[in-house]
C-alpha cells in the first residue's frame, strides 16, 4: 500500500500505508476483494511463481545470498 489503506475480502484489518499484503494461491480461488478505505488511496500488486529459495534484501538489493548483496555495495564504493 503506497498510500491510504487497503481491506481485503472480507478481513476487517485495514492494510495502511506501506503495508505488504500476501494473498493466498489456494486452488480454486479465482479472484480478490480490494477496498480503499480512504479516498485517494494508491496501491501496487505483482504477482509471479514463488521462488523457493532464500532471499536476501538490503537497501535496494535483493539477491539469493548475502555474498551476492555484498558484491553490488562493494562494487558501488
Amino acid at each position: 500500500v503506497l498510500k491510504g489503506g487497503v481491506q481485503v475480502g472480507s478481513d476487517q484489518i485495514e492494510n495502511k500505508q506501506y503495508h505488504t499484503v500476501v494473498l493466498s494461491a489456494e486452488e480454486n480461488e479465482n479472484g480478490v476483494q480490494l477496498t480503499a478505505m480512504e479516498d485517494g488511496t494508491e496501491l501496487m500488486m505483482a504477482a509471479g511463481e514463488p521462488l523457493d529459495q532464500e532471499v536476501v534484501q538490503y537497501g535496494p538489493f535483493v539477491m539469493t545470498s548475502r555474498d551476492e548483496v555484498r558484491k553490488p555495495l562493494l562494487d558501488c564504493g
